[in-house]
């Protein structure tokens, strides 16, 4: 098991933060019955599971990433003679 950063600590909990909006927001959209087939409340239903599914996925890639490698330290893996 890789250590993480607290930055991908932060982004796993704000992933499982989205991922339970998406689920009140399709919830929401499950039992709202529309007045007509032009519900603006219904068109803003499906945009807030869209949304929230898709940045909830987003922060989930970047909170699991391997980063070993990746990030380094000033100096570290520069050629000689670089400032």
């Amino acid at each position: 098991m890789t250590s993480k950063t607290l930055g991908q600590k932060i982004f796993f909990g704000l992933a499982m933060l989205f991922y339970l909006a998406a689920a009140a927001a399709g919830v929401g959209l499950f039992l709202y019955e529309p007045a007509s087939p032009l519900d603006p409340i219904l068109a803003s239903l499906i945009a807030s599971v869209i949304f929230f599914a898709g940045s909830g996925f987003a922060f989930y890639t970047v909170a699991t990433a391997r980063l070993k490698g990746l990030l380094a330290l000033k100096g570290e893996g520069d050629p000689p003679g670089h400032p």
